[in-house]
């Protein structure tokens, strides 16, 4: 348990001691917010392939497209497509926001109201960062990457907004970016007010502060954040739980030891136990970080602790275990994020050489 201690307290250190200054750094918002519209030519590979999933099914909805656009400055960089239901007087936008060789994509629903509220559902993967004024309400439901059924959230908040006498307030379409950059531009106010950024007069521009930067770490060591649902928790930790416990309890029965042994005939009796049940827990990491796809290294860790309960008390060095579940979880984000995105898995094939390479120095430190 003493090295579970260790090994978390160092992971939590990491974090605040080069997370904070790299979120500082790195998080910034350009001090006046504009737009500049992307023709088709110019969208990357996994804008083409976000907008046109997006197109046919929004279209079912009500919803055409209106133009692409980008927001220069920020620090990750952003393609969007902007529709419109006007019979609804909902917009939408579709987003592949990029950094370095990593996509993401994100839908969200926004309808304003003549009191001035503004209600907006998003599947954004990262919650609870910002502090919320009153007028801007969002939700955010990242478990939810079907349009329709995003949509369906989105018109219930609606309802429930007409059902109390509010009146919608359709803005003109060529209005429409410049209505939704307003908007952003108060809620960066509100983030200043609070304390979670900073003007920096001189580069023109909102710095992030230490505290959003803690509130980014605590998001990321929190498990039940982002897109934690039961049913992905039933899935995802019940089957990679029982694959690791599995391969825990059915390795003698099978007589795999006697296999091994065969296979590996100067491997000590340490490491032949390591091969007998390593492959459990990278299997279970890789299960539930497939469905975790923003938290595969914390799910694939927290998998890996009732698997060590039925280990052998002879197992040397069970961090291990904990440390191949984990990255397995890491890598099967990787594969997911790559699918997901249209993109190709180069950074996941690195994440298989880096798992592969844990596996070795698991082998050898297993005596």
């Amino acid at each position: 348990m003493t090295m579970y201690l260790v090994f978390a307290a160092i992971v939590v250190a990491v974090l605040v001691i080069f997370g904070i200054p790299a979120i500082t750094r790195q998080v910034k918002i350009p001090r006046v917010l504009r737009w500049v519209e992307l023709e088709d030519a110019e969208l990357t590979e996994a804008a083409v392939h976000l907008f046109a999933d997006t197109d046919a099914a929004a279209q079912e909805l009500g919803f055409r497209p209106l133009e692409n656009f980008t927001v220069p400055g920020l620090a990750r960089g952003n393609e969007n497509r902007l529709y419109l239901n006007p019979e609804e007087a909902t917009s939408m936008i579709a987003t592949v926001l990029a950094a370095g060789k990593e996509r993401s994509r994100m839908l969200e629903f926004s309808t304003g109201f003549e009191d001035g509220v503004e209600l907006c559902t998003s599947n954004a993967q990262v919650s609870g960062l910002f502090e919320q004024p009153d007028w801007h309400q969002i939700r955010q439901l990242p478990a939810l990457t079907d349009l329709k059924r995003l949509h369906q959230a989105h018109r219930r908040r609606v309802s429930e907004r007409l059902a109390q006498g509010a009146s919608p307030r359709p803005v003109p379409e060529n209005r429409l970016l410049d209505e939704m950059l307003r908007s952003q531009a108060r809620q960066i106010e509100h983030q200043v007010e609070q304390g979670l950024f900073r003007l920096d007069e001189e580069a023109g521009m909102f710095v992030a502060t230490p505290w959003i930067a803690l509130r980014g770490i605590l998001n990321f060591l929190n498990p039940l954040a982002d897109n934690f649902t039961l049913s992905r928790f039933a899935l995802g930790f019940g089957l990679g739980l029982a694959l690791a416990l599995a391969a825990i309890l059915l390795a003698q029965p099978l007589g795999w030891p006697e296999f091994l042994r065969q296979v590996f005939p100067n491997a000590t009796a340490g490491q032949i136990t390591f091969l007998l049940y390593c492959p459990g827990f990278v299997l279970a990491g890789l299960v539930v970080g497939w469905q975790f796809r923003e938290k595969g290294f914390l799910w694939g860790f927290l998998i890996s602790l009732p698997g060590l309960i039925l280990l052998p008390a002879a197992v040397s060095q069970p961090i291990f275990y904990s440390i191949i579940a984990a990255w397995s979880g890491q890598t099967a984000n990787r594969f997911r994020q790559a699918r997901d995105s249209g993109l190709s898995s180069t950074q996941a094939f690195t994440g298989l050489i880096v798992l592969a390479v844990l596996v070795v120095v698991g082998y050898y430190y297993s005596t």
